[in-house]
């Protein structure tokens, strides 16, 4: 069953997360979607494998450079706002020469070009700026559709590659026996009972990455994202056809 990894403290059961403190409720759709749409556009881009390499090497070389002191897991869009504007061009500079800034891109193009306020927007403006891809936005459409339904199995291996990125920067501690240590088995959700079971927990976990100090709670990013989809919306509704 999904509790089995959890901890029982009186009549709640929490899931067995040990190093980032207590965890209160965030909300899926207004909250963690757009936080971890990036995620999701980089493996519906590239695939589950290569987008996990993707975005652990664009989160590991923002760790690197970060003189934050909340030493951010550069999992959630916003946390990207951390970056001084050196930290910045220094993280382009890393990306661009290792060959990974064009695959963020392409994969990141609706972003760019729909989303002006996007904390991770500095990421295009050396390299790829206006290099849309055709039917970009429906694309993010359809991610999002995917996402919506926290159980789908985009949601799942998004949530996933949250984990990976906290284990990656050792901000998560599990017990040997937790079914986390085994995330690669979300590939095979939803057609496993392990990958069931795996899935339940990590869409507990994820309320962790929205706490203090990893995530600010009066962040712009979520409602903003959500507003100028409206925007979009009626922006499309006004072009003919043939546009």
């Amino acid at each position: 069953m999904v509790l089995d990894d959890h901890k029982q403290v009186g009549k709640t059961f929490k899931p067995p997360l040990t190093s980032l403190g207590p965890m209160s409720e965030v909300s899926w759709i207004e909250s963690m979607i757009p936080e971890v749409l990036w995620i999701s556009l980089i493996q519906n881009e590239h695939g589950y494998r290569e987008g996990v390499a993707v975005v652990r090497e664009v989160s590991r070389r923002a760790r690197a450079i970060s003189a934050s002191k909340t030493e951010p897991i550069f999992a959630l869009t916003s946390s990207f706002r951390t970056l001084t504007a050196p930290e910045r061009d220094e993280l382009c500079s890393q990306l661009l020469t290792s060959g990974t800034l064009p695959l963020v891109g392409k994969a990141l193009a609706a972003l760019q070009k729909h989303y002006p306020e996007c904390p991770m927007n500095f990421l295009f403006e050396a390299q790829v700026r206006k290099l849309w891809p055709a039917g970009c936005l429906k694309v993010l459409k359809n991610v999002l559709g995917e996402l919506y339904d926290k159980t789908t199995r985009a949601a799942a291996t998004t949530q996933a590659t949250c984990h990976c990125l906290a284990f990656d920067a050792d901000k998560l501690v599990v017990t040997p026996e937790s079914a986390l240590l085994h995330l690669n088995e979300i590939q095979n959700y939803p057609r496993t009972e392990m990958s069931g079971r795996l899935a339940g927990i990590l869409r507990a976990g994820m309320h962790m990455f929205f706490q203090p100090p990893w995530y600010n709670g009066s962040s712009e990013w979520p409602r903003y994202f959500w507003n100028r989809g409206l925007e979009i919306d009626q922006c499309e509704l006004q072009e003919s056809p043939d546009v």
